[in-house]
């Protein structure tokens, strides 16, 4: 792996959708990208439709305290959303294994951390 490649994949992160988007296409994983932004979708989804369903059940007539700010909500959208973090960080794994790899690989070249690679 080249240096700047290493560099690219190392500076990727979850919250970063376009640039993981450049990287991953760029350097041939656009497979990887495409299983976890669809993952990622997924989940955003999942976590309307429970914000929504919360945002239903609050009492319209009290003020908002604590307790009452997340009001039960059924049980099977919370273990539907559980399921599409589970799919989110399962897509995530071979992204992040590369992005290990690459952080090792500038470690390796720079063991002192001073940007003087070897």
């Amino acid at each position: 792996m080249e240096k700047f490649q290493a560099r690219a994949l190392s500076w990727m992160a979850e919250a970063r959708v376009e640039y993981n988007h450049g990287v991953l296409s760029a350097l041939g994983h656009k497979d990887l990208y495409d299983a976890w932004n669809s993952a990622l979708i997924g989940m955003q989804l999942a976590t309307q439709i429970v914000d929504e369903a919360r945002n239903a059940a609050m009492p319209k007539d009290e003020p908002l305290t604590f307790e009452n700010m997340f009001p039960p909500v059924d049980e099977a959208l919370l273990v539907r959303q559980d399921a599409e973090r589970a799919r989110v960080n399962a897509a995530w794994a071979p992204i992040e294994k590369l992005r290990q790899q690459a952080r090792d690989e500038l470690e390796a070249a720079d063991p002192m951390g001073m940007g003087q690679s070897v």
